[in-house]
């Protein structure tokens, strides 16, 4: 995903980027705000909305078990 000069702009304004993939909401933040979020919610509670958002994706994508894998 290749972001324009004025998503990149708002995200360094701590704003996110919404946009729809394939019939698919998603929501794009800036990963330091991101692990804010996450320390004031419970890990369950991201865990929830995480495997949530990402769960439907990823029951479609046949890439998956190659993104999984750890690195050689």
């Amino acid at each position: 995903m290749k972001l324009t000069d004025t998503e990149k702009q708002a995200l360094s304004k701590g704003e996110t980027i919404q946009i729809t993939e394939d019939g698919i909401h998603v929501v794009i933040m800036r990963a330091d705000l991101y692990e804010q979020y996450r320390s004031v919610l419970p890990s369950e509670v991201v865990t929830q909305l995480v495997d949530e958002s990402l769960g439907e994706y990823d029951n479609d994508d046949p890439l998956l078990e190659g993104y999984q894998r750890p690195p050689a």
